[in-house]
């Protein structure tokens, strides 16, 4: 964040053994980055984050390869609750 300006009130009211203290501060101009969207982003839950992965798959392209993992050949045929029925996949490294 790099502000136009900052500003600040600070103050203290007091009433017999009571004290109340009273701080207020802010900026205006700048740019804010928000980590909460950021972070969104990075995890791939931001709503236009999507966009662009359904873009990937519908073309054919994979989304997740992880190192190591390969399917040659074979495929996995699971029933309407996703049980698996038949695997006939056989890996490579």
């Amino acid at each position: 964040m790099n502000p136009d300006w900052r500003f600040g009130l600070q103050n203290q009211f007091q009433y017999k053994k009571w004290a109340l203290d009273v701080g207020i501060d802010g900026a205006v101009g700048g740019v804010m980055r928000s980590l909460t969207v950021e972070k969104m982003w990075w995890g791939g839950k931001h709503p236009e984050s999507t966009t662009y992965r359904d873009e990937e798959y519908a073309a054919g392209h994979p989304v997740y390869v992880p190192e190591g993992v390969n399917v040659v050949s074979g495929e996995l045929k699971t029933d309407v609750n996703g049980n698996v029925i038949e695997d006939t996949r056989t890996f490579k490294p």
